[in-house]
């Protein structure tokens, strides 16, 4: 990878990241405002989880593209796949962080009725932190992956 691009790649993947990191929270924030529960019916719960995976799939796959488009925009119309990837990564890490964070927090207030210093022992907020923002990564990466695979385009070869 050309060295000079890394700070590119770097500024690209964390400006979508926090975008993606947001538009999961407000995804996020509906699903718990609706109260919607995939796993209160047997009978609703396959369709509601596949239906879940699905929008979360589409929109990672939606702004990890359009963080190609602009690097490649910015880069002469190309992009490696490893260029790609990396940028999927730095996305899944950003809006990791950020989900995560705010996610939680969020479940804390909801279950505000729990006592407080339980909540707050570090043992029971580390866990879910690490699950969440390592799957976070691991799917952006995947998915990342994928969308690379279509969305490269390799610079003319120079001899």
């Amino acid at each position: 990878m050309n060295a000079s691009l890394a700070p590119l790649i770097r500024k690209t993947g964390i400006a979508h990241g926090i975008v993606l990191g947001v538009v999961s929270l407000v995804l996020f924030s509906a699903f718990v405002f609706l109260k919607i529960n995939c796993l209160g019916d047997w009978v609703f719960m396959p369709l509601c989880i596949l239906a879940f995976i699905s929008i979360i799939t589409f929109t990672n796959a939606a702004f990890i593209f359009l963080a190609h488009s602009y690097f490649k925009k910015r880069n002469d119309g190309t992009m490696t796949f490893g260029q790609g990837v990396t940028i999927s990564f730095w996305m899944g890490l950003t809006s990791g962080a950020l989900f995560s964070v705010i996610a939680i927090f969020l479940v804390v207030l909801e279950e505000a009725s729990v006592n407080m210093r339980e909540i707050f022992e570090l043992r029971k907020m580390l866990f879910p932190f690490i699950v969440i923002f390592v799957s976070i990564i691991i799917f952006a990466v995947i998915v990342g992956l994928a969308v690379s695979l279509i969305a490269k385009k390799d610079p003319p070869a120079t001899f």
